[in-house]
């Protein structure tokens, strides 16, 4: 019959239940819930179970491909994970330390473009004000003094 998933799952029914309830992601959700409705023998075809889950056949066939090469905790790994791809930060982890302690030192900030010129001459890097901002304001959360 086609589209009758191969793939062997290797968890139980009671522990693919318990990882059914501890997802904190509707992607991770939908994942386990793929496995448990294939493992349990509700559905047969990759077909029915992109229906009820409500993906494309060919993103629960890919689903299955990489839990068939990684592995559960790999396939349910935080799309936010480091490794896991985005564009890399133009301002690198070292400066963000000296940052944050110059930040936490010294009142020597008064203003967003304050730390966007310290950073251009401190560092050579040149960013916008709103990512002066985001880094600050949102990553770092810190408030600057009025």
């Amino acid at each position: 019959m086609s589209g009758v998933s191969q793939v062997n799952i290797i968890e139980s029914i009671a522990t693919l239940k318990t990882l059914l309830n501890e997802q904190k992601t509707s992607d991770n959700f939908q994942k386990i819930q793929v496995l448990y409705l294939l493992k349990s023998k509700q559905v047969k075809t990759i077909t029915e179970v992109a229906q009820i889950v409500g993906k494309h056949r060919v993103t629960i066939q890919w689903w299955l491909r990489c839990y068939q090469q990684e592995g559960i905790q790999k396939f349910l790994r935080d799309k936010k994970d480091k490794n896991s791809g985005g564009r890399k930060s133009i301002i690198s982890d070292s400066v963000i330390k000296i940052l944050t302690k110059k930040l936490r030192e010294t009142p020597d900030f008064k203003t967003y473009k304050d730390i966007q010129h310290w950073l251009n001459q401190e560092f050579q890097i040149q960013v916008s004000y709103d990512v002066v901002y985001y880094l600050v304001r949102k990553k770092l959360k810190y408030c600057l003094k009025k």
